[in-house]
């Protein structure tokens, strides 16, 4: 019966149906990146951060050093993904035309993950493995946010991708392996570390991993370890070199500022209330997985239900597979990819963990998980290959099966696509910053310097300066400042900042007991003592005000 279903036509199949999927999927993210407008982008698909790195990008080709705002140099920055985006800033000098460049490029890099486990699962797990991970990957593409975000997470996914699956060649292995394999996986695990730097985690793990399983299949001690750990170390030295030579810290200021707002962010609370807020994020970021594949917009009744699906999908074979229940396959080549599922489950939960207690409320960002979100896809991928492969099904039922599982799965990502297709929420905050823009470049003079805890869409929007105040593109001296408790008025007088553009609400700077006090802007000053030059009423009713500040230039109609 199994017999059946190895035939080369399963192969053959898998790669027409995964080739067209991708193609198609890929033509749906470009046109969004060329034909939805610049409200509809901002309002779906991209957040702040995103125009962080893309004015980092355009400032440090002005300017002639890495900086945000030509003011404060910052390596506050993931450095391939900034690297890349330099190389185009200096290509294209118009703001739209680059933002949807970088789109298109997230859509190539989503592609050419989907063809990486394509082919690399073809080849080292099944037909059957490769063509579920690929429709739940292009399920993941449906979704637009985060899959075409902006960021570095598009980068990120596909050198996952190749690591996971030259691991897996490793592991289908019985003889030692070749210093060629053992290299390409350390390049893989440098470049992991250097397109997001806490991603390290991961690749610490996965090297331990590779360089015992390189020995245990005969290579040598000296040669496996070289060649998988000395690109990593190589790299990684250099980087901090540089860091620490040029911007007086080893690691990017962005996660100094955030580990020490994350330091007070449990002020006031118990030990067990800290512990339960922790495992709360931790377990939130976890499910993300399935939120993202399944879709968000879809009705919270649909959602819930098919994360409860895709967890019996996945649950029943691993427990059958536990029991070694004989309902199961458990054949050599899947008792491999089993193994690197395993392997991939394990470190991205000790770097989900790790991020957890370092950042606490930063730790929660979709586009920090790349591992963990791929090893969901390929352990679903596992799960639905051993349905397939049951020995108590018929072939043609196995069949059935597995094709009303992966429909089922698809369903949530469908009804996301025609709620974006019908119009995203141009009401959102980032369309209603985009919108603020164009007061500012019509009523303040460009040589004004501006200041916001959200500076991403104005900055790179406006013709005027401005210092993001929430540190993550800011310089080593602004963290230092913070660390040494400086009032942020004082920074704010030294730095000539004349006017502060944001709500007045509560943000991740403050403490998480921490409020906001109604007689005043942003806890900092009484509304007496600024001059309120436009307020636009934002997402939730919540104005974002243009203020003039105190002792400086006025900036009144």
């Amino acid at each position: 019966m199994l017999a059946d279903r190895d035939q080369p036509t399963v192969g053959a199949r898998s790669l027409a149906v995964g080739c067209v999927l991708l193609a198609a999927v890929g033509l749906y993210q470009l046109a969004w990146a060329w034909l939805a407008s610049l409200p509809m982008l901002l309002g779906t698909i991209t957040n702040d951060d995103v125009f962080l790195y893309l004015e980092f990008a355009v400032n440090t080709l002005r300017y002639g050093f890495p900086t945000f705002d030509g003011i404060n140099a910052t390596n506050g920055v993931q450095p391939l993904w900034a690297a890349l985006l330099v190389a185009l800033a200096s290509a294209i000098h118009d703001k739209e035309i680059l933002l949807r460049t970088v789109l298109t490029l997230c859509a190539a890099l989503n592609v050419a993950t989907g063809l990486v486990l394509l082919h690399g699962l073809r080849r080292w797990a099944s037909p059957v493995v490769a063509v579920a991970a690929v429709i739940l990957w292009s399920a993941y593409m449906l979704g637009l946010q985060p899959a075409m975000l902006g960021m570095e997470n598009s980068l990120h996914a596909l050198v996952a991708a190749a690591t996971a699956v030259l691991i897996l060649q490793l592991f289908s292995s019985r003889t030692a392996p070749p210093a060629r394999l053992l290299l390409w996986i350390g390049l893989l695990l440098a470049a992991n570390g250097l397109t997001r730097l806490d991603s390290a985690v991961v690749s610490i793990v996965l090297a331990a991993v590779v360089v015992g399983r390189g020995i245990y299949l005969g290579g040598r001690p000296a040669k496996v370890a070289l060649c998988t750990v000395g690109p990593g170390i190589a790299a990684g030295a250099l980087l901090f070199a540089a860091n620490f030579a040029y911007f007086g810290t080893p690691t990017p200021v962005s996660g100094t500022i955030k580990q020490y707002y994350a330091s007070f962010f449990f002020d006031g609370f118990a030990l067990w209330e800290r512990t339960l807020l922790s495992l709360g994020m931790f377990f939130k970021t976890l499910s993300g997985g399935p939120e993202r594949l399944f879709g968000e917009s879809a009705p919270e009744a649909i959602d819930s239900t098919l994360q409860i699906v895709a967890l019996l999908v996945l649950i029943i074979p691993a427990g059958l597979r536990v029991l070694r229940s004989r309902a199961v396959d458990r054949s050599d080549r899947a008792s491999a990819f089993s193994r690197v599922c395993v392997i991939m489950l394990a470190a991205s939960l000790v770097h989900l963990a790790v991020m957890v207690v370092v950042l606490v409320q930063f730790s929660i960002d979709p586009w920090y998980y790349s591992w963990l979100f791929l090893t969901w896809i390929l352990c679903l991928a596992w799960a639905i290959e051993r349905w397939y492969r049951s020995p108590v099904m018929s072939a043609r039922a196995s069949q059935i099966l597995v094709a009303a599982l992966l429909a089922v799965l698809l369903v949530g990502q469908v009804s996301r696509t025609i709620v974006l297709i019908r119009g995203g929420d141009l009401h959102d905050i980032h369309v209603e910053r985009l919108e603020l823009t164009d007061w500012i470049n019509r009523h303040i003079p460009a040589d004004a310097v501006l200041a916001s805890w959200n500076a991403g869409e104005l900055a790179y929007f406006t013709d005027q300066t401005f210092i993001n105040l929430d540190g993550l593109m800011n310089s080593r001296q602004y963290a230092d400042f913070l660390y040494s408790g400086g009032n942020v008025l004082d920074y704010l007088r030294d730095a000539g900042v004349d006017i502060v553009v944001d709500f007045n609400t509560k943000d991740s700077t403050m403490p998480y007991m921490d409020y906001i006090q109604d007689d005043k802007f942003r806890n900092l000053w009484y509304w007496d003592q600024v001059k309120i030059l436009h307020a636009q009423t934002a997402a939730g009713d919540r104005p974002i005000y243009v203020v003039d500040l105190p002792g400086g230039r006025d900036f009144s109609p």
